[in-house]
């Protein structure tokens, strides 16, 4: 809102039922930036924010934002090796990988991400952006311009199943967006070893599953 000098923020959950209601934020009213500790094993919540200027009395409505952490049970990496396919949770160390591992026949790994984005069917009907955080584990001495790490979107699930299954190595539908966006070297001295990928509304609405089955979750294959 043009002309703010204060702010209400507000946050609650996703995906309960009934849904809870909004709780306040002990935020600095005049601070545009603000800290907040979400309890562990939350895995998705959204937060709202209202502008208020002191002088006219006008205040904005209400923009929101939702956070969604990636499903552990629904995400890790598949493994493609000789004419078979297998999963790996990411609920077990080493969790989602990419690239190539060693022995013959040579394993191919793919690492998936999984987010139940649908929970937002129920609180919101566009989606105006998105970001996608990720967090390096490695140096990235594998990364080069001649082996690119690319990334397939999946709007809903990939294989029509959110469950991680070895098949969701090679499965693609009409929902599918191979080669989205490549994933950019991001070590420990980058950024703490965050890469970030911000998706303006025209890709966020591509990519964001928010309605029913059969797009009722945002996957991510990772390809190296």
């Amino acid at each position: 809102m043009y002309g703010a000098d204060s702010y209400s923020l507000q946050a609650r959950t996703v995906g309960t039922a009934p849904a809870p209601d909004w709780t306040d934020v002990s935020c600095i009213p005049s601070s545009t930036s603000c800290s907040v500790t979400v309890p562990m094993g939350t895995t998705q919540y959204s937060f709202r924010v209202m502008g208020k200027n002191s002088v006219t009395g006008t205040q904005s409505a209400w923009a929101n934002a939702a956070i969604f952490l990636s499903e552990a049970i629904n995400d890790g990496y598949v493994i493609k090796t000789g004419t078979n396919y297998s999963a790996k949770q990411n609920d077990t160390p080493p969790g989602i990988r990419a690239g190539e591992g060693s022995g013959m026949p040579l394993p191919h790994w793919r690492g998936i991400l999984s987010s139940n984005t649908g929970a937002l069917s129920s609180v919101a009907t566009a989606v105006l952006g998105a970001k996608l955080r990720l967090h390096q584990a490695t140096s990235g001495s594998n990364f080069s311009p001649a082996n690119p790490c690319v990334v397939d979107v999946e709007k809903g699930s990939f294989g029509g199943n959110a469950g991680l299954a070895g098949t969701d190595y090679y499965q693609s539908d009409l929902y599918t967006t191979t080669v989205a966006f490549n994933i950019v070297n991001t070590p420990a001295s980058v950024n703490n070893g965050w890469f970030e990928m911000v998706f303006p509304q025209s890709l966020a609405t591509a990519y964001v599953g928010i309605t029913a089955s059969p797009n009722d979750h945002t996957q991510f294959r990772v390809v190296s």
